[in-house]
C-alpha cells in the first residue's frame, strides 16, 4: 500500500522536516522556532486553502489551554521574524482583517520516493496584509513594590501550571528579546537553558546545592556577551522534574539545554552533565566529575569553559576576566548563601530573618561576598516594603549592606540595583533611584529585577504606558516568576483597567493561590468595580497577609460595603501601628477617603510625608485616592515628597 502520508513540505526557501518537526532554512540550517509556533505555522500550511480563523489556530496550538488573543499575535510575529516575512507586503502569512490569518506562499508537499509529489499552489497572493497584533507583548509581570525574582523558587503544582495559563507567550517573547539583545554566534547556538541539577539518588536529595550550581552556571553563562542564559525562574518547577530536557528546551525556546544530576556524599561532590542540541537531541558535550567538596569550584569552572567551548563562543579579553570571577572562594559561605536563597524565596516574616542570618553567617566567613551583601540589602529592603518591619529599622541596615556589596563589587548589577530600590523606598530619591536601576541594566541588561523596579518608578512618576512597556519587558526576562507574572496586572489596576486587571489576577491566583500580592490586588480591583463584598470574601482567611499597601485592605473593603462601625474599628488598629513606628499614613487615608471624611484622609496623607508609608509612592496614580484628587492639600503631599 502507497503511504500518501506527506513528509516535507517546501516553501519560499524554506522546508518543513514533519518527522524532526523542525524548519530548514536554504542552507539546511534549522531556524529557532516555540513548539507553537511550529504547531502554528503547520496548521496554516495544512489549511492554506482556506482562511483560519484565530480561535481555529489557538486550539491548535494551545491545544487543552484557554490563553489569550495575543499568545497568537507573538507566534505569528516570530514566525514571520524567522521567515522574513514583511508585515505590510506578506510573501507568506497574511492577515485577512476580522477573519484571520491565510498562509499565501507556493506549497510543495514531499511524499516517499514512491509517491509522486504533487505540487500545490495556493491561488492568488494578497497585495498587501496588515497585522496589527504582531509587536512582541510580553505578558503579566510582578508585585508591586518588591517582586524580586528569587533565584530560589518554592517548587509548587500551582507554579508549574503559570506557564499554560499565563507564561505561553512570555516563553516565546522571551526567546525573543533573548535573541534580540544577543549577537549571535555563527553556529546559532546563541541561547541556552541551564536546567536545575537533579539528585544522583532521590534519598540523597540536597535542594540547595542542585538548584544553587544550575544557579551559580546561569550567573557565570550569563556575563558572555554571545549568549543568551534563561533565568532559574523559568526552569525552576516547571522542569525540575521534567524526563526530557529537550521538551524543556523546545518549550523555553533556547537552542541548547544542560542537563545534569549531583550528589553531595561524603564530603564530595559527584556530578554529570551534558549540554543537548534542542534541534536535533545530538550531545554537544557530557562530562562526569567526582571532586572534593572543597573543590566544587574548580569542577564549577571546568564545566563552565567547557560548555563555552560547546557552543563555540570568541570571549574577548573583558569577557575573560567577567567570565572568571567567582562570587566566592569559600565553599562554606557559597552554601549558606545557597541556603539563604532559598529562605529568602518564601518572603515570610520567619524565611527573610531566617536569610538574613545565613547572609550574615556567609559575610563572616567571606567579608568580600559581594552577592551576599546584595541579598542581605534586599532581604532587609523586603521586611521594610511589606510592612512587617518598622522602615526606620528595615531600610538603614538594607542601605549599609547594597553600599558594602558596591564597595566590593562596583560591577555587581544585584548591588547597584538593590541601592536604586532603597533609594526610591526610603528616601523617595525618584531620580536617584533611576539612575541605578539603569546603572544595573547596563552593567547586565537581562537583569530582569531592575526592569521590574524601573517599571514601577514609572508607575510613581505617572508614566502609566512607560511602566507597561517595562513591565512586560521584565516579564520576558523572568517568563515563569509568578511575581512577574503579576505585574503587568498591577500596572492596568493604576491605569483603571479593571476588567483587564481582574482577569489576570484571577487566572494567577487559579495558579498560584499562595501568592498573597496577587490576592491584595485582585481585592482592590473589585472594590473599585463596587464590587466590596466580593473583595472581603476574597480577604476571608487572609486579613494579616503583609505586602505592600496592605494595611489599607480590610478597612477600605469594610467601609466600601457600607459597614462603616467595623471600617472605623479597623483604622483604629492601624493607628496602634502607628504607634508602633510602622508606616500607615498613607493606608489610613485610604481607609478614611472610602469612607468618605476628606479631612481625616488628608490628615493621614500629610501624616505619611514622615513615617515613610510605602504606599504614598502612589499617591498620584492609586485609585483610591481619586476622590480626593483635586484636594489641594493632597497636591501639596504629593509636591512635598517630590513626585510634583
Amino acid at each position: 500500500m502507497v503511504d500518501t502520508t506527506p513528509r516535507a513540505y517546501e516553501f519560499d526557501s524554506f522546508r518543513v522536516d514533519l518527522p524532526k518537526r523542525r524548519v530548514l532554512d536554504r542552507q539546511g540550517a534549522p531556524l529557532v522556532l516555540s513548539s507553537r509556533a511550529y504547531e502554528v505555522l503547520l496548521y496554516l500550511i495544512e489549511h492554506r486553502f482556506e482562511v483560519v480563523s484565530k480561535d481555529d489556530l489557538l486550539r491548535a496550538g494551545w491545544p487543552g489551554l484557554v490563553v489569550e488573543e495575543n499568545n497568537l499575535s507573538q507566534a505569528i510575529s516570530s514566525l514571520r521574524r524567522a521567515l522574513a516575512d514583511a508585515r505590510q507586503q506578506a510573501r507568506v502569512i497574511a492577515t485577512i482583517p476580522g477573519r484571520g490569518y491565510r498562509f499565501v506562499a507556493d506549497v510543495t508537499v514531499e511524499f516517499d520516493a514512491s509517491v509522486s509529489p504533487p505540487a500545490s499552489s495556493n491561488g492568488p497572493s494578497l497585495e498587501s496584509a496588515d497585522d496589527s497584533h504582531n509587536v512582541p507583548q510580553h505578558q503579566p509581570s510582578a508585585a508591586a513594590d518588591d517582586g524580586r525574582a528569587s533565584t530560589m523558587p518554592p517548587t509548587t503544582a500551582g507554579r508549574r501550571h503559570v506557564l499554560g495559563v499565563l507564561g505561553v507567550a512570555t516563553v516565546a517573547a522571551g526567546g525573543w528579546l533573548w535573541s534580540r539583545r544577543t549577537q549571535a554566534p555563527a553556529t546559532g547556538r546563541q541561547s541556552i537553558a541551564v536546567l536545575p541539577f537533579k539528585p544522583l539518588l532521590a534519598s540523597d536529595r540536597n535542594e540547595a546545592l542542585e538548584l544553587g550550581m544550575a544557579d551559580t552556571l546561569i550567573a557565570r553563562l550569563s556575563e558572555l556577551p554571545n549568549v543568551a542564559v534563561a533565568p532559574l525562574s523559568s526552569v525552576h518547577g516547571q522542569w525540575r522534574e521534567a524526563d526530557d530536557p529537550l521538551a524543556a528546551g523546545r518549550a523555553l525556546k533556547v537552542a541548547a539545554v544542560l542537563d545534569g544530576h549531583i550528589q553531595l556524599n561524603g564530603g564530595r561532590v559527584r556530578l554529570t552533565a551534558r549540554l543537548l542540541d534542542v534541534q536535533n537531541g545530538t550531545a554537544l558535550w557530557s562530562g562526569r566529575f567526582d571532586e572534593p567538596l572543597s573543590d566544587v569550584f574548580t569542577v564549577q569552572d571546568a564545566m563552565a569553559q567547557q560548555v563555552v567551548a560547546a557552543l563555540e563562543l570568541e570571549l574577548t579579553p573583558n569577557s575573560k576576566r567577567r567570565f572568571s570571577r567567582r562570587p566566592t572562594s569559600n565553599v562554606e559561605a557559597w552554601q549558606l548563601y545557597l541556603n539563604a536563597r532559598l529562605q529568602w524565596s518564601t518572603r515570610t516574616e520567619a524565611g527573610l530573618k531566617r536569610a538574613i542570618e545565613l547572609h550574615d553567617r556567609a559575610l563572616a566567613l567571606d567579608p568580600n561576598f559581594a552577592l551576599a551583601a546584595a541579598g542581605l540589602a534586599d532581604c532587609w529592603a523586603v521586611l521594610g516594603v511589606f510592612n512587617i518591619l518598622q522602615p526606620d529599622r528595615a531600610f538603614p541596615p538594607a542601605r549599609a549592606a547594597a553600599q558594602r556589596a558596591i564597595g566590593i563589587d562596583p560591577e555587581l548589577a544585584e548591588a547597584q540595583a538593590s541601592l536604586g530600590h532603597v533609594m526610591i523606598q526610603y528616601d523617595r530619591d525618584w531620580q536617584g533611584g533611576q539612575r541605578q536601576y539603569i546603572k544595573a541594566l547596563k552593567l547586565r541588561p537581562t537583569y530582569g529585577q531592575a526592569m521590574f523596579w524601573l517599571a514601577n518608578s514609572q508607575i510613581y512618576l505617572g508614566h502609566i504606558s512607560d511602566a507597561l512597556i517595562k513591565a512586560r519587558e521584565a516579564q520576558a526576562l523572568e517568563p515563569m516568576s509568578v511575581p512577574f507574572a503579576a505585574n503587568v496586572g498591577v500596572v492596568q489596576y493604576f491605569a483603571r483597567d479593571y476588567v483587564g486587571a481582574r482577569e489576570r489576577m484571577t487566572r494567577l491566583l487559579e495558579t498560584a493561590p499562595y501568592y498573597a500580592l496577587g490576592r491584595r490586588i485582585l481585592a482592590r480591583v473589585m472594590m473599585m468595580q463596587g464590587d466590596a463584598h466580593a473583595a472581603l470574601e476574597l480577604l476571608r482567611g487572609h486579613e494579616n497577609d503583609r505586602v505592600p499597601g496592605s494595611l489599607a485592605d480590610l478597612g477600605r473593603a469594610l467601609a466600601l460595603d457600607g459597614q462603616r462601625d467595623a471600617a472605623r474599628r479597623e483604622a483604629l488598629r492601624i493607628e496602634g501601628l502607628g504607634a508602633e513606628g510602622f508606616g500607615v499614613g498613607s493606608d489610613l487615608a485610604l481607609i478614611w477617603s472610602a469612607l468618605g471624611e476628606t479631612g481625616l484622609a488628608l490628615d493621614a496623607l500629610e501624616r505619611g510625608v514622615a513615617d515613610h508609608s510605602q504606599w504614598m509612592t502612589f499617591i498620584n496614580t492609586e485609585p483610591g485616592f481619586d476622590a480626593i484628587r483635586d484636594e489641594p492639600r493632597l497636591r501639596a503631599v504629593s509636591r512635598q515628597v517630590g513626585l510634583g
